[in-house]
């Protein structure tokens, strides 16, 4: 068991396609992916504030979704504190030949010691297109687990040191992605 769960198809094309079209077209929200002593990371994002009525449908399947993964993970639900979906998340874009190469879990201090990254509970990725036969892939090195770029695709994993995790590059595609967390509240 790796606690890993994706939904296939749980996001519509045409869902995933406005979600790109979105990052295309807001350009001046666009800020250079950043990891703690890792630095620059060479993607480009867009951070998104759930609370916009414009982000309504993301949450409802955030929220229909994690339902489902509670019901393998009942404990989830009677033995932790309460949790809840974070705020914000990240809307992101990685050419060809970049990707998350540094692995790395949910867990630790944020930026210049912020604490709030220690709050994770749970991660979760949608592919919000498909990669095919050439990388694009999440990996998981203790679990040897990759979750495809498959369009509409959503993947939850604990946030812990257990599941680290790399992006793993596609020289020939984009990959856009939207990534956030399940916090403890």
């Amino acid at each position: 068991m790796n606690f890993i769960k994706t939904f296939e198809d749980f996001f519509p094309p045409d869902w995933c396609k406005d979600t790109i079209s979105y990052f295309e077209n807001n350009k001046s929200l666009h800020v250079d992916g950043y990891m703690g002593k890792w630095g620059i990371l060479g993607n480009t994002e867009i951070c998104i504030n759930l609370g916009d009525e414009r982000w309504q449908s993301l949450v409802d399947g955030l929220d229909e979704s994690v339902a489902l993964y509670k019901k393998d993970y009942d404990l989830l639900d009677t033995n932790i504190s309460p949790w809840g979906l974070f705020q914000y998340c990240q809307l992101m874009k990685y050419k060809q030949g970049e990707s998350y190469t540094q692995e790395h879990c949910e867990h630790g201090p944020g930026i210049d010691g912020n604490l709030i990254d220690l709050k994770r509970v749970i991660a979760w990725q949608i592919n919000l297109n498909t990669i095919r036969n050439n990388g694009g892939e999440t990996w998981f090195r203790y679990y040897d687990h990759t979750i495809s770029p498959n369009e509409g695709s959503l993947t939850f994993w604990p946030a812990g040191w257990t599941h680290m995790h790399k992006g793993l590059v596609s020289s020939d595609n984009e990959k856009y992605i939207i990534t956030g967390w399940f916090n403890f509240l």
